[in-house]
């Protein structure tokens, strides 16, 4: 009598491409144990792991060996690439008078800028301006940067209006 085991069907797939920054998750499927090897020495015997913080170091083809109840195995290969990320720079905090003019200097490699802040403030450009600032408009402003892959960053910067008699909000 002989017993023929089946070899397992084992299935790779990731959410990639992946922004830098994000995490990619990998899913694998076909088996009862599972060994994952890929790039920067990547190892896991999880099913299902995550890299976070991906980088470029963590591009390229990730394999996992499948093992089944009978001990035998199988292997896919999921090739995950990284996107074109945004980078941003939203510029040091400010103080300013109130009534002044203050210019937002942001900047970065992103394609797209969005400034939010205080009072429903916002701006679709790096650099943004405010002309007659009053000191309810003190607070925390947010420069969000997206690239042409859809890869977002975000930087904020502090501005505090001091009114005429020298008190900030």
């Amino acid at each position: 009598f002989v017993n023929v085991i089946a070899l397992p069907v084992a299935a790779a797939s990731a959410n990639g491409p992946i922004c830098p920054g994000a995490t990619l998750n990998l899913t694998a499927s076909g088996g009862v144990s599972y060994a994952w090897s890929g790039p920067n020495g990547f190892t896991s015997s999880v099913q299902n792991p995550s890299v976070a913080n991906f980088i470029s170091a963590n591009a390229g083809a990730y394999k996992v060996t499948v093992t089944n109840a009978g001990n035998c195995t199988s292997t896919a290969t999921v090739n995950v690439a990284m996107k074109n990320g945004a980078s941003v720079n939203a510029g040091p905090d400010k103080t300013a008078c109130a009534g002044s003019l203050v210019n937002f200097l942001g900047g970065g490699t992103a394609n797209q800028f969005e400034w939010s802040g205080p009072g429903g403030f916002t701006a679709f450009t790096a650099s943004a301006k405010i002309t007659g600032v009053t000191v309810s408009q003190s607070g925390i402003y947010v420069l969000k940067g997206t690239s042409a892959d859809g890869c977002i960053d975000l930087d904020s910067m502090e501005l505090t209006v001091i009114d005429g008699y020298g008190i900030s909000a």
